[in-house]
């Protein structure tokens, strides 16, 4: 006594088979891959005293906790090393170099910055520590992004804020 199917149903059956394996095959591994946040540095103003607070005509704050040494200070043309966080105001985190345990800085050219992150790190001196309050018209504006991996979208109109330490100037 085998039980046969009929003909439409192994079709179906084989149907969403091809379907599911097309789909998973298709599927990149990063997809689903989370990033481990828990090594990511508490928010800086909630752990230092800042030594000096600059405030812009279009809104962007800088908070330095540390002036940094050296001769050079970061143009807009510079390439850098930096290690950094970026925060939403509910605290949420949309971008860290600390990711997955990372202690290594990120090399970033200023000039692909967020504009507001931009005009936050232009004077700094290799050695420099700050926090970058940044409006939204100098951020991701109405448009905001996406988030993926565990990290929080920024929602459109939202300020943030980047902690940042300059390790180096590179170029």
């Amino acid at each position: 006594n085998s039980m046969k199917l009929p003909h439409n149903n192994r079709l179906l059956i084989f149907s969403a088979l091809l379907l599911t394996s097309l789909f998973f095959y298709g599927c990149d591994e990063d997809e689903y891959y989370m990033a481990d946040l828990s090594t990511v540095p508490e928010p800086y103003l909630d752990e230092r005293t800042p030594e000096e607070r600059i405030e812009h005509d279009n809104d962007l704050v800088i908070h330095v906790y540390e002036e940094g040494e050296g001769q050079f200070t970061v143009s807009d043309r510079d390439v850098v090393l930096v290690r950094y966080t970026g925060r939403l105001e509910n605290g949420n985190i949309f971008d860290s170099s600390w990711v997955d345990g990372n202690e290594n800085p990120m090399e970033r050219s200023v000039q692909d910055m967020e504009e507001g992150l931009f005009q936050g790190m232009l004077g700094m001196h290799e050695g420099g520590v700050r926090t970058i309050v940044i409006p939204a018209e100098l951020g991701y504006g109405s448009q905001g992004r996406g988030g993926g991996r565990g990290f929080s979208e920024i929602p459109p109109n939202s300020t943030i804020t980047y902690d940042i330490e300059l390790i180096e100037i590179l170029d």
